[in-house]
Order: structure tokens, then C-alpha cells, then sequence
């Protein structure tokens, strides 16, 4: 579709051309370039930053249920971390429990342990789960006298 210049008739009789020069249309143009510029960064890491609040909210709801189901099964359980895949699931008897967690592309997981036990008297073994991404982490420290899962979130600089 082009466009065209549209002639008007003046009050005083004179032919008028209105529409848009070609500079006009290219500055309109350059500032629609320069937004879409510089939005897409800041869409790029919103969007890495709620995969990791997704992932995080993940392993604390899988850690909670490890030590929960402990509990009221009477046996332990184990939180498994495969660092290399990062990837985390559970363990009952040493068989894989329930669905397996992969963390998508960005996102890191680090923890000194490979896998961590959940107890039936409502304690687990010491533990700390790091999870990352370029802008934020959250650190999971599972304490065995403590009995609850401590979150913290920081920026790395």
C-alpha cells in the first residue's frame, strides 16, 4: 500500500500537497528501531529472571515435600542434584519418586552434595543449594537442627 498526498483546495485557491516526507517517515522509523532496541534486553532478562523465580519456587516446593513426605511415611528420602544435567528429583528407597526437574537454559544450580536426606524425625542433613542466573541467586541452606529451609536472595556484583 503507498502512500499517497493528498491535494486540499486553500481558502484562497491555492493547491496545498499534505502527507509525509521521506524524512519524516525515516525519523519515525529510526525511533521505532531505537525503542525496539533497547526494550529487547530488558524484555530478555525479565523473562530469565522468572525462570529462575519458577526453578527456585520448584526446588523449595520438592524440598519441602521430601521432608513432609519423611514425616508422614516414616522413611527417608533423599533430594538428588545432578549438577552437570541440572536436573533435581527425589528419591524413596533409592527409586526415583516423582517427576524430574530440568532447569532450562541460563539457570545454574551448584551444591557441595549430590544428595541431600530427609529424615522421619523432620530433619535433613546439612545442605546448601545454590541457584542462579547472570543477575540474581537464591541460596537454599537446609540446617538439620533447624527444621525449615532458609532462602535468601542476592545480586551478584
Amino acid at each position: 500500500m503507498a502512500l499517497k498526498a493528498v491535494e486540499t483546495i486553500s481558502q484562497t485557491g491555492n493547491r496545498i500537497k499534505q502527507g509525509f516526507t521521506f524524512l519524516e517517515l525515516t525519523f519515525v522509523v529510526l525511533i521505532i528501531a531505537v525503542l525496539t532496541g533497547l526494550s529487547v534486553p530488558m524484555l530478555r532478562n525479565a523473562f530469565s529472571n522468572m525462570q529462575l523465580l519458577q526453578s527456585s519456587s520448584n526446588l523449595a516446593d520438592v524440598l519441602n515435600y521430601a521432608r513432609q513426605a519423611a514425616i508422614l511415611d516414616r522413611c527417608e528420602y533423599r533430594l538428588r542434584l545432578d549438577v552437570s544435567e541440572k536436573s533435581f528429583w527425589i528419591e524413596q528407597n533409592g527409586s526415583k519418586s516423582g517427576k524430574v526437574y530440568s532447569l532450562p537454559k541460563g539457570i545454574e544450580i551448584y551444591s557441595k552434595m549430590d544428595q541431600i536426606g530427609f529424615y522421619p524425625n523432620g530433619k535433613s542433613d546439612d545442605a546448601e543449594i545454590i541457584i542462579k542466573n547472570k543477575a540474581k541467586i537464591f541460596i537454599f541452606t537446609l540446617s538439620n537442627t533447624a527444621r525449615f529451609i532458609k532462602i535468601e536472595k542476592t545480586i551478584p556484583r
